[in-house]
């Protein structure tokens, strides 16, 4: 299914987030430069958890990830909040219940002190939502700040 706002397109599934300009309508519409440089700080966090795992063998994600829990939910409240986007009420609702499934599996995660699902949820859940405020055509993910 898709979600259209505006002229903005949002995709749910495997991608939430698609479409040139999606970041920029985001921004415009809501949240604005406070919600963009949450996604970005915490998008570099995961970029270190994640890439230090994977290249590094930093078996400390789990605790580092707890460390992310206030900034998550930060971010995560905000699609909560209610429709403050102006979304057809089945499509935010679809939107409300990935956020909650995220949410959902970053505690189950942290409660099974899985390290692979913590990794999984931060890289493929958590960074699609993330991705709605980064601008992923221009590679600015943090990367080029240093990090991992």
């Amino acid at each position: 299914a898709a979600i259209i706002m505006q002229g903005c397109h949002l995709q749910t599934g495997n991608r939430i987030a698609e479409g040139q300009g999606l970041s920029l309508c985001f921004y415009l519409m809501n949240g604005g430069m406070e919600m963009e440089e949450l996604a970005k700080k915490i998008n570099i966090r995961i970029d270190n958890i994640c890439g230090g795992f994977h290249y590094y063998k930093d078996g400390n994600v789990l605790g580092k990830s707890r460390e992310l829990a206030g900034e998550i939910g930060q971010f995560c409240s905000y699609f909560l909040q209610g429709n403050v986007f102006g979304m057809e009420d089945g499509e935010y609702e679809k939107l409300q219940q990935y956020v909650v499934q995220v949410l959902e599996d970053y505690m189950e995660a942290l409660k099974q002190q899985d390290t692979v699902y913590m990794l999984d949820t931060l890289d493929y859940g958590l960074r699609e939502l993330l991705n709605i405020y980064i601008d992923t055509d221009t590679g600015e993910t943090g990367h080029e700040q240093g990090n991992i």
